[in-house]
């Protein structure tokens, strides 16, 4: 980052939005020292180089791992226009609170992606994807449109798919553990889910065992 203030004058500045006022539990701290979060912040907001979160920064160059490859974002700004400005306490919105959340779920993805390389790194749902964290983001889409929620959940559903592939998904392909994933029976949708391990347990062990 740049800047025309005093390096005092910006850390006095960043030291301010580290409490914040949350719309709904109050007082909160963040983590303003992590760039993945003063993105999110100035994602949301409506005009991000002329929000009131620069203060007397000109100049910010934001880091961003996709995959491999390291990126910049970039803002610049007219510092003058903050300068004489009192920030107080910053206000998080619903838009703000939004941007955030994505931040646990990109970490999730990566634990799950993790995951999936750890234990079926030769299965048949890695290679379908451009890296095991693409896959992992689609585990995630298929456990919420199956209506499963919770961690717990999208293990468990990785672990299917991760042995077994879009298979399992299939009713011509896999019959018994596609309908016990897909179809409502009364009960409990995680004591569903565990039928469905269960059944793909058996699958793979006959598989192996074959």
């Amino acid at each position: 980052m740049t800047s025309g203030e005093s390096l005092e004058v910006v850390a006095d500045h960043l030291r301010g939005l580290l409490i914040v006022e949350h719309p709904w539990q109050g007082e909160q701290t963040l983590r303003v020292a992590s760039p993945e979060v003063m993105r999110c912040l100035l994602e949301a907001e409506p005009a991000p180089t002329a929000s009131s979160l620069l203060g007397p920064i000109e100049r910010l160059w934001l880091p961003e791992m996709q995959g491999a490859d390291l990126n910049w974002h970039h803002l610049e700004t007219d510092s003058e226009r903050h300068r004489d400005e009192s920030l107080g306490r910053f206000q998080l919105t619903e838009a703000h609170c939004a941007s955030l959340s994505r931040i646990a779920w990109r970490r999730f993805r990566l634990e799950l992606a993790e995951h999936l390389q750890a234990y079926f790194a030769k299965g048949p749902w890695l290679p379908a994807f451009d890296g095991a964290e693409q896959a992992a983001g689609e585990v995630i889409e298929w456990t919420a449109a199956l209506g499963f929620h919770g961690r717990r959940a999208h293990f468990y559903l990785a672990n299917i798919l991760g042995a077994h592939g879009r298979s399992a998904l299939e009713e011509e392909s896999m019959p018994e553990l596609a309908r016990c994933l897909k179809v409502a029976d009364g009960r409990p949708p995680m004591e569903r889910l565990k039928s469905a391990v269960a059944l793909a347990q058996d699958r793979l062990n006959k598989e192996t065992s074959a």
